[in-house]
């Protein structure tokens, strides 16, 4: 996988959002991230650097697809918390700072129980 197919990875899979959305904050219009996620234009050191710093990504995710896609520290977690913590009760920010503490595969298990649960509740 390509680095611009790993940016379509954390703009849309994961955050979900637009290209503008995902550009804007780091100086891109919606144009050029649309060739670099298709693979045309290359990202440059400084765009990667941004890209991480905003988005909290793991740089060597990003540049080589090894490692975790997201740093996380208890900095990291502080700032969430800064962000969007008033938004959220005692129990709603000990689930985020678990999930942000998991690795992948229990992501993927806690993510299945989730649309189970979810699948679950259609039901009744």
């Amino acid at each position: 996988m390509n680095i611009g197919k790993r940016v379509l990875i954390i703009r849309k899979d994961t955050l979900n959002i637009s290209q503008e959305q995902f550009g804007k904050p780091i100086g891109l219009s919606k144009s050029a991230v649309s060739k670099i996620e298709k693979g045309i234009h290359g990202l440059p050191d400084s765009n990667i650097i941004s890209i991480c710093r905003e988005y909290n990504v793991n740089e060597e995710w990003l540049r080589n697809g090894t490692g975790e896609m997201f740093k996380v520290d208890q900095y990291n977690i502080d700032f969430l918390f800064g962000k969007y913590g008033a938004n959220l009760n005692v129990s709603q920010k000990i689930l985020l700072a678990m999930i942000l503490r998991m690795d992948e595969p229990l992501k993927k298990a806690a993510d299945e129980f989730i649309k189970e649960l979810c699948e679950l509740r259609d039901q009744f």
